[in-house]
């Protein structure tokens, strides 16, 4: 319902943790994506 939040939310993470995470960031929106 709120897919700009998730990004945001998702981003952050992403930066937080480093470009090492950076794959499981993705599958982890896609998977955000699927469920909204």
């Amino acid at each position: 319902m709120f897919p700009l939040l998730q990004i945001a939310t998702v981003s952050y993470i992403s930066l937080a943790s480093g470009p090492r995470m950076l794959p499981f960031d993705v599958i982890f929106l896609t998977r955000f994506f699927f469920m909204v």
